[in-house]
């Protein structure tokens, strides 16, 4: 059980960090395209 909430949280995590990164990369690349 343990084991497989620290797997839960670390893809939770692993998403949170990706979404981040994509939302920063898209913004550094087309600033353009943001009012």
């Amino acid at each position: 059980l343990n084991k497989g909430k620290l797997t839960v949280g670390k893809i939770y995590a692993g998403l949170l960090i990706l979404e981040n990164w994509r939302t920063t990369k898209f913004g550094q690349f087309a600033p353009s395209e943001q009012p």
